[in-house]
């Protein structure tokens, strides 16, 4: 099995394309559902931080996940196009560590913990442009949006 000579953290199937996404150190695997390497991504391809720990599939097939630099990151498998929530998303830097609580619920949201509180993410409300960079619409508690 290919994933006994890497060194990797995190493993999510993803069902919209029956294949893996396995988090290594500084590099994320995707394999068939052989477990055939399909991708291998790495600082090269956008990836920063550190260590995987958690991974997530949007309704869309986007791929999310955190590691322990605080960073939240998604990517798109069919562009490449990579992402970060920074605070000019609103984003606000949290502290993950391994085994942390992550989960998709039955509408599609994401949801990470860390340290500063949970993470909810509405992949569905993020506009992403070439750049990689992230709109986000944040709607206030008197309904008022900002984008």
């Amino acid at each position: 099995n290919p994933i006994d000579n890497i060194e990797w953290a995190c493993i999510t199937y993803d069902k919209l394309s029956n294949s893996y996404w396995v988090g290594g150190v500084k590099e994320l695997y995707h394999f068939d559902a052989r477990f055939r390497l399909i991708k291998r991504y790495t600082e090269d391809d956008g990836m920063r931080g550190f260590g995987f720990l958690s991974i997530l599939i949007d309704n869309a097939g986007k791929v999310w996940f955190n590691n322990s630099e605080g960073l939240i990151t998604w990517l798109e498998p069919g562009t490449g196009i990579v992402g970060y929530l920074t605070k000019k998303d609103g984003y606000q830097n949290n502290i993950y560590f391994w085994q942390i609580p992550f989960i998709k619920d039955e509408i599609g949201n994401l949801y990470f913990a860390g340290v500063n509180g949970i993470d909810r993410i509405s992949p569905s409300e993020i506009k992403s442009y070439p750049s990689g960079r992230a709109q986000f619409i944040i709607t206030g508690t008197h309904g008022q949006r900002y984008e």
